[in-house]
């Protein structure tokens, strides 16, 4: 028959196989943490920020607002304006990395207004 495996520490084995990941027993356990012993100022940024967390409900709640606002005729214009500056800035930073050479990055990202890369 075969010989008994013989156990190998978590270094040995670690060594032997290349793993660099942590094994169970060298993860930190982390600590809950107490909400109670928190300061006034990081206790009210928790709870807005749970407030607004990204749910399910949230998510639907702001997509029928929009669609109610666009129904309205209300839809912010600034938005607009903000996507095209940022547009802008990007087609800027894009043309600098082609001068320096960086052509893998800038195109990778490629065509910014969906012109095929005429501009505009």
């Amino acid at each position: 028959g075969k010989p008994p495996k013989k156990e190998k520490s978590a270094a040995a084995f670690k060594k032997e196989k290349g793993v660099t990941f942590p094994t169970v027993d060298e993860i930190p356990v982390i600590k809950p943490v107490n909400v109670e012993e928190l300061s006034e100022d990081v206790r009210q940024y928790r709870m807005e920020r749970a407030r607004n967390w990204p749910t399910k409900k949230t998510t639907e709640q702001k997509e029928k607002e929009k669609e109610e606002r666009a129904a309205r005729g209300e839809l912010a214009t600034g938005d607009d304006e903000v996507r095209s500056a940022r547009k802008r800035r990007l087609r800027e930073v894009l043309a600098r990395q082609r001068e320096l050479g960086h052509f893998d990055a800038s195109e990778e990202i490629g065509d910014v207004d969906g012109d095929g890369g005429r501009g505009g």
